[in-house]
């Protein structure tokens, strides 16, 4: 390597990671409130700017938030908009029940009893950069289930029907 070509270079050092050798870490969940961009996603007058919204709270990643989102898709008329919040659900909602499984380490067990199931010798450290150690101590969070985000998803079209019969 010539002179001055470790400048651009990502800083890892030699021990990089392989493409492949390594799981990629799941998302920590994060604790923070942004009733702003809940605002948006319930009262903005544009389905694109309510889109936006819902896309602004994906990348802020609070599970919290799954209530809110919701309910926008059941009262959201723009098509386009809607599926924009459905697909920003169905991601929160993996990466949080990935996040859960990779804290757990029945990720890691399940890659074990595949390997051992094809004769493959096991990797010592399956784990993803995320420790669970070291996340708990960061914060803990509520497990999280199908059957939850099932409720969710019920609460939010109970709360859509009593607001149509309002109307009415």
């Amino acid at each position: 390597m010539q002179a001055g070509a470790n400048v651009f270079s990502s800083n890892l050092g030699q021990t990089r990671p392989e493409i492949g050798k390594q799981r990629i870490a799941a998302r920590v969940p994060s604790d923070m409130a942004f009733p702003l961009w809940v605002k948006r996603l319930r009262e903005d007058k544009s389905a694109e700017q309510r889109a936006k919204a819902a896309r602004e709270l994906q990348e802020l990643n609070n599970p919290s938030v799954l209530p809110d989102l919701a309910e926008a898709y059941f009262a959201e008329q723009h098509e386009p908009a809607r599926q924009v919040i459905e697909g920003v659900i169905r991601m929160m909602y993996l990466n949080l029940r990935y996040w859960e499984l990779d804290r757990t380490g029945e990720i890691d067990a399940e890659v074990r009893r595949r390997l051992e199931a094809r004769g493959k010798a096991i990797a010592p450290q399956l784990r993803s950069t995320t420790t669970a150690a070291a996340v708990d101590a960061k914060r803990s969070t509520q497990e999280s289930s199908a059957e939850e985000l099932a409720k969710i998803l019920r609460d939010a079209e109970i709360n859509r029907a009593k607001r149509q019969q309002k109307r009415r």
